[in-house]
C-alpha cells in the first residue's frame, strides 16, 4: 500500500501542470477512503507522508529560482522551508476535519470546509492561491461550472463532496442505500448553483465593437533585463519589435507589452523615444514599468496614447520578498531590493471607451481582486514569468483561465518569457505562444 501513498501525491501534484484532471478524482477518493476508514484522531503517518510529498512536488517550481536566490543550495532550502510552512497549515486542517466524518452529510460539510480552507490560504501577505484544487480542472469540459456566484471554487466543492461521498459508499457498504439521498442532494445542489448565474439578467450590449489587439512576447532573459548597461539596447529592441508588429498589421487598436519592460524609472525616456519615432501613431500602447508617484514607487501598467501616458494601474498585491519585504522580516531584506509600494485602488481603466480590468503578475490568481473589476469589457494580465520553470508558467496561466471563465470575459495574458495567450469568455485558449520564444499574437477581441 505504501506505493499508493507515494504515487497519489505525485499524480495530484502533476495535475496542476499536466492535463490529468480525471485522475484527481481517483486520488481524492483514495484519500477519503483512508479518511473514513481511520479510527485515529490524527492523520495517519502514511497520509502525512503523502501530504509532504505532494507539497514538495508541487513546490518544485520554487527551486527553479536558484539563479536569483543565491544558488541551488539556497533554492533547495527555500523550497523545503515553504513546503514545511504550508505542511503545518494542511496538517491542522486535516486534523480539524477528522471531527466531521461522523456528522450527517459529512461529504457536503467536507466540500464546504475544503473550499473555505483554500480561500483562507490566499489571505494575508503570504497568501498562496496555487494549491486550489480547481486549478487541476481548467481543461476539463465542465469548466463552465465556474460561471456561478461562487466562481471556480464550486469545482473544488464538487470534487471534494462527490469523491468523499463515493469513498463513504465504498467504506460503508452495508449502509449504501442510506446515502443515496445524499448523492441526489449533491447533484441537485450542483444543478441549482450552476444555473443561478444563467438566470440573472445580462447587461444588454451597446454595440458589437471588436478590438484588434497585438500581444507581444518579448522573451528577454532576466540576466539581461536586470543589467543596467543593457537598458539602451533593450529599448531599441523593443522599438524594432513594435515597428515590425505595426508593419504586419495596419489596423491595430491596441499593442500590449509585458510587465516591467525596463526595471527602472524610465517613464519619461520611454515616452520621449516613442514620440520621436512615432511608431505607435493613434494606437494605444499598454506596457508595464515602475512608476514614481508622490514619492512612492509602484509596479505599474501604463496606458500610452497620443504622446502621453494617459492612465495607470498600480499593483495592489505585492510578491513577498520579491517586491516588498514584510516589516517583521526586515533582517532578510536583500541589499539590492527596491521595495515597491502597494496601491489601495483597483478599478477598470477606461481608454477610448474600452474598460480594461488590469492586474499584474500573480494578482491573476486572487479571485477577490476581480470582483472589483468585474464591470470591465475585458481583462488584462501583464506578467514576467521568465524567472520561473515551465511548471509555474503553466500554473500561472491556469489561474487566468479560471478568472476568464468565472466572469465570462476575454482575458489577454501577456508574459515576457511566456506563456502568452488569448483566453475567451469560456476559459478556452484561442491563441497561445510557447515559453521562451519571442513572438506576437494578433487577435480581434469581441467586446
Amino acid at each position: 500500500m505504501i506505493i499508493f501513498y507515494i504515487i497519489c501525491p505525485l499524480v495530484l501534484a502533476m495535475s496542476y501542470y499536466l492535463n490529468l484532471y480525471p485522475l484527481v478524482v481517483i486520488v481524492l477518493m483514495f484519500f477519503f477512503v483512508d479518511y473514513y476508514k481511520s479510527e485515529k484522531k490524527y492523520p495517519s503517518r502514511q497520509l502525512l507522508l503523502s501530504l509532504f510529498l505532494f507539497l514538495l512536488f508541487h513546490n518544485y517550481w520554487i527551486y527553479s529560482l536558484y539563479p536569483w536566490v543565491g544558488g541551488k543550495i539556497a533554492a533547495l532550502f527555500l523550497t523545503l522551508g515553504l513546503t514545511l510552512y504550508f505542511f503545518v497549515f494542511f496538517f491542522i486542517f486535516f486534523k480539524l476535519i477528522r471531527i466531521i466524518k461522523e456528522q450527517p452529510f459529512s461529504f457536503i460539510i467536507l466540500g464546504i470546509a475544503w473550499t473555505i480552507f483554500e480561500r483562507l490560504l490566499t489571505l494575508g501577505p503570504f497568501g498562496y492561491p496555487f494549491y486550489s484544487l480547481y486549478l487541476t480542472q481548467v481543461y476539463a469540459p465542465y469548466l463552465y461550472i465556474a460561471y456561478n456566484p461562487f466562481g471556480a471554487s464550486l469545482l473544488t466543492f464538487g470534487l471534494v463532496s462527490i469523491t468523499a461521498f463515493i469513498a463513504k459508499l465504498i467504506v460503508c457498504k452495508e449502509k449504501q442505500e442510506k446515502y443515496i439521498p445524499g448523492l441526489l442532494f449533491i447533484i441537485l445542489l450542483l444543478i441549482v448553483l450552476t444555473g443561478i448565474r444563467s438566470l440573472l439578467p445580462e447587461k444588454a450590449a451597446h454595440n458589437q465593437r471588436q478590438l484588434q489587439v497585438a500581444l507581444v512576447q518579448t522573451d528577454v532573459k532576466e540576466e539581461l533585463r536586470h543589467n543596467a548597461d543593457y537598458y539602451e539596447n533593450l529599448l531599441n529592441n523593443y522599438l524594432q519589435l513594435l515597428t515590425f508588429v505595426v508593419s504586419k498589421e495596419k489596423n491595430l487598436d491596441v499593442i500590449i507589452l509585458p510587465e516591467s519592460i525596463i526595471p527602472a524609472l524610465w517613464e519619461n525616456k520611454i515616452v520621449r523615444l516613442l514620440n520621436e519615432n512615432d511608431v505607435i501613431g493613434k494606437k494605444v500602447l499598454i506596457f508595464g514599468l515602475p512608476a514614481r508617484r508622490d514619492n512612492k514607487i509602484y509596479n505599474s501598467v501604463m496606458f500610452y496614447r497620443d504622446g502621453n501616458v494617459e492612465k495607470n494601474y498600480y499593483k495592489n498585491h505585492l510578491v513577498p520578498f520579491g517586491e516588498r519585504v514584510p516589516w517583521l522580516f526586515g533582517f532578510l531584506r536583500p541589499m539590492d531590493l527596491v521595495d515597491y509600494d502597494a496601491s489601495r485602488t483597483i478599478e477598470p481603466v477606461t481608454i477610448q471607451s474600452v474598460r480594461y480590468g488590469t492586474v499584474i503578475c500573480y494578482e491573476s490568481a486572487f479571485p477577490a481582486l476581480y470582483k472589483r473589476i468585474k464591470d470591465s469589457d475585458l481583462f488584462l494580465v501583464l506578467t514576467n514569468d521568465a524567472w520561473f520553470h515551465a511548471c509555474f508558467k503553466e500554473l500561472h496561466l491556469r489561474s487566468a483561465i479560471c478568472r476568464a471563465a468565472e466572469y465570462r470575459k476575454y482575458l489577454l495574458f501577456v508574459s515576457n518569457g511566456g506563456k502568452s495567450a488569448v483566453i475567451d469568455e469560456n476559459g478556452r485558449i484561442r491563441r497561445i505562444l510557447p515559453s521562451n520564444k519571442e513572438g506576437y499574437i494578433i487577435y480581434k477581441v469581441p467586446l
